[in-house]
Order: C-alpha cells, then sequence, then structure tokens
C-alpha cells in the first residue's frame, strides 16, 4: 500500500493489443447498444456493457488522468490488469448476441465472430518472439514474479537474489546437519550442535510460519537485513523441525469463502428448479 511499483504510463494497452484481444466483445457491445432489440436493455444487460466498456477504458490512455491518482496506482498499479475484466464480461456480450439473433442465424453469427477473432490472433502470434533463459533460471532466482519486490514482507532490507543452497545452516557456532524432509512449506532437520549455536533456516519469515525444536515451540527471530529465521538451540543433538500454517485470520477468511461459495450454489440451484417449476 505504500510502494509504486511502476509507472502506468508504460503500462497502457496500446490499439493493437486491443483488437487482438476484445475486438469481439466491442463488436457485440456495439450490436447491442446500437441494434433493435426486442427486449431492450434490461438491468442485467446493462451492468455488463458498464462493466466491459468501464474497463476497456481504463485499460487505455484514455484514462491517463485517473492513472496520475497515487492512491489509483497503488491499489491497481498496471493498466492492463482491467482487461481481466472482459475475460468474464466479454464471452457473455458475444453470448448475449448470439441468443438474441435469429436461429438460422446463429452458426453463421458463431463463424464470423470466430472469423473476426483468429485474423488478429494469427498475424500476431507469427511475430511473437519467444523469451528463452537458461536453463535453472527460474529455480534458482527467486526474483522472477515480482516487478519490485514487492510482495516481500517490510522487514526485508535485502531482498535474495538467488536461492540458498542449504534451507538450514549453522548461523554460529559449529556441528553437523542432517536434512530430514525439506519442502516449500516444511524443514525437518537433525541438528548435532558442539556448542550453544543459532541455526538459520533460509526462508524468509512470514505469518504462519513456525519452528519447534525437540517438540517444543522456538522463538524466532527475524530481525535481520535478510529477514530469514533465526532460532537458538542449546549444545547437543536436536530435531528442528519448521512448518508453514494456516493463521487464524487466513482460515478465518477462507472459511468464510467455503460457505459463501456453498451458499452460492445452493441459491443457484434453487433459483433454476423455481423456473422449472414455474414453467412445468
Amino acid at each position: 500500500d505504500s510502494l509504486q511499483i511502476a509507472e502506468p504510463s508504460n503500462y497502457f494497452v496500446d490499439a493493437k493489443l486491443l483488437n487482438l484481444l476484445n475486438i469481439v466483445p466491442i463488436i457485440a457491445a456495439f450490436v447491442l447498444l446500437t441494434g433493435r432489440q426486442n427486449h431492450g436493455i434490461v438491468r442485467h444487460l446493462r451492468f455488463f456493457l458498464i462493466a466491459f466498456i468501464a474497463s476497456t477504458i481504463l485499460a487505455t490512455p484514455i484514462a491517463a488522468i485517473l492513472w496520475k491518482q497515487p492512491l489509483f496506482i497503488k491499489l491497481f498499479q498496471f493498466p492492463y490488469r482491467f482487461l481481466s475484466v472482459g475475460v468474464v464480461v466479454g464471452p457473455w456480450l458475444i453470448a448475449e448476441v448470439i441468443s438474441r439473433a435469429n436461429k438460422r442465424l446463429r452458426i453463421g453469427i458463431c463463424m464470423a465472430f470466430a472469423a473476426t477473432w483468429l485474423i488478429p490472433w494469427w498475424t500476431t502470434i507469427r511475430t511473437v518472439d519467444p523469451v528463452v533463459r537458461e536453463v535453472g533460471f527460474y529455480t534458482t532466482n527467486e526474483g522472477t514474479t515480482t516487478v519490485a519486490d514487492e510482495y516481500m514482507p517490510r522487514w526485508v532490507q535485502v531482498p535474495p537474489k538467488q536461492r540458498a543452497e542449504k534451507p538450514i545452516e549453522f548461523f554460529s557456532g559449529k556441528g553437523t546437519v542432517q536434512i530430514v524432509e525439506p519442502s516449500t512449506q516444511k524443514i525437518d532437520a537433525i541438528v548435532e550442535a558442539s556448542e550453544r549455536s543459532v541455526m538459520r533456516i533460509n526462508t524468509v519469515y512470514y505469518p504462519g510460519w513456525g519452528v519447534q525444536v525437540d517438540g517444543l515451540p522456538a522463538a524466532i527471530d527475524y530481525q535481520n537485513a535478510r529477514g530469514v529465521m533465526l532460532v537458538a538451540i542449546p549444545a547437543g543433538k536436536h530435531r528442528v523441525n519448521a512448518e508453514f500454517r494456516e493463521t487464524v485470520p487466513r482460515f478465518v477468511a477462507d472459511t468464510l469463502s467455503v460457505i459463501a461459495a456453498i451458499v452460492a450454489l445452493v441459491y443457484s440451484f434453487a433459483q433454476i428448479n423455481k423456473k422449472k417449476g414455474m414453467a412445468a
């Protein structure tokens, strides 16, 4: 919320890309707005038209004045993200045009829409220049999925440039480490320390991580430049287990999402059965 990821003006959608992605929905929207519909523009159709037109405009330089507002930039970051609305709304508009057409014309309209989309797609796909990375680029580089490390926790001062060679190692002290089970969400190791030591778990701390030493909860210190987890252990042989689990807020949010999805499905089936009963 406090980081501007990029300059929005560099990510506006130009006419060529807009034509490639949205040409058929744009035609469908134009037909629905200007054609002679039997049922008029009903409420649900008005909603989809407004959503499609607004999202398309917000992805183009026409909305440049909005993209100069700091809050707008921080919330949405890239103009082209608004094209994702068209992924849902666009096909609905196309289906509405087809459903309103004469039954004898529907196949022809479908073929025309398909050709209108395939022609720019084919001319564009032939000019695509693929980016080929060397072997191991995505498996060793931690910064390939973000623009400005925007998902990095605030306490990380030095973002990782490459993946650590070992999931857990001695930060201070000495001894041996035997990895039992390493994964992205769990690190299980047997540590034999010859003196009181501090182990460094080479994973950036994030709420949900917990560490146990010999089955007992251990304090995690992540106030370091790299934001990784440091855990103190006494001398001797110990079982160190680090695991990422659900936090209470995330569990509550996931539960609410599942309940909402079930309610939506039940309501949808109830409405379908209601319409079938009325039709009968």
